[in-house]
């Protein structure tokens, strides 16, 4: 059966148009890349986006903060065990390995990722291109400020049972109560993580492109990195399942992939990476 012209014509130009982001991406040196929750979904991660997101008829948001842990430590501590095991059942997709290979044959290709799930670090995206925003949950730390004990990768920690005894995990050190490496909400960014971002930018005069991807882009400051991208130049990728906040700054110049980012990422990058 043969194509129509106006789906021929259809073809041509989605063709076009994606030979046109795939040349740029392959002629560009300074590359950022944004990633978020959507990235991870086809790794069956929950995403729990948006404001209203819940577990077990508990608001996410009120969950992921600082007042909450400290009065209901058990419930919170359920909650992360949830997410851990979450994560460690779930593998790398196509697209961080993808963003991995890119960022083997692309020096000064920077990715900020948004993500606590550690599949990037599972991909082997190397570690000094990589910048883990808000933490990982798989990381642990001591809540006493006198203590340095911390503990990376817990994936074999007894606590990721669904009924752990104690219902929370202390600290070998000093017997306070640990809690995962990660940035909550109203806690502020790990100065060392901004440096990076920022020193990158520094190091820029021009930037050729952003990869948004899987970004709902409602968090600051990784949602201002896209206006400081494009203020250096950079065209704007963003691929997502939806054309949302993130995709009302692009221009002409600019692209939007609507799709899995888990299948959409490796297609095109695919064709840069081999």
């Amino acid at each position: 059966m043969t194509l129509t012209m106006e789906n021929q014509t259809r073809l041509e130009s989605w063709n076009n148009y994606c030979d046109d982001f795939v040349n740029h991406l392959r002629n560009s040196k300074a590359v950022l890349a944004l990633l978020g929750a959507g990235l991870s979904a086809s790794s069956g991660i929950s995403t729990y986006q948006g404001s209203g997101s819940t577990w077990q008829n508990h608001l996410v948001r009120d969950l992921a903060t600082k007042s909450r842990f400290e009065r209901d430590p058990v419930l919170v501590w359920e909650y992360y065990r949830h997410r851990q095991a979450e994560i460690l059942s779930g593998v790398p997709n196509a697209g961080h390995f993808a963003l991995a290979g890119l960022a083997t044959i692309k020096p000064d290709f920077l990715t900020i990722t948004q993500n606590v799930d550690d599949l990037s670090q599972r991909a082997r995206h190397p570690p000094e291109l990589l910048v883990p925003i808000h933490g990982s949950l798989l990381d642990l730390h001591c809540t006493n400020t006198s203590c340095a004990f911390s503990r990376h990768h817990n994936s074999h920690d007894p606590h990721l049972h669904p009924q752990p005894s104690p219902p929370t995990p202390s600290c070998p050190l000093c017997t306070s109560l640990l809690r995962p490496s990660i940035t909550r909400f109203g806690d502020p960014l790990p100065p060392s993580h901004l440096s990076t971002v920022d020193s990158w930018f520094s190091a820029h005069p021009t930037i050729d492109l952003m990869l948004v991807i899987g970004c709902a882009c409602t968090v600051s400051p990784a949602a201002d990195y896209i206006d400081k991208a494009k203020e250096k130049g950079a065209r704007i990728a963003v691929f997502n399942v939806e054309f949302g906040r993130q995709a009302l700054c692009l221009g002409q110049e600019d692209w939007f992939f609507e799709g899995d980012a888990g299948v959409m990422v490796p297609l095109l990058l695919g064709k840069v990476v081999g």
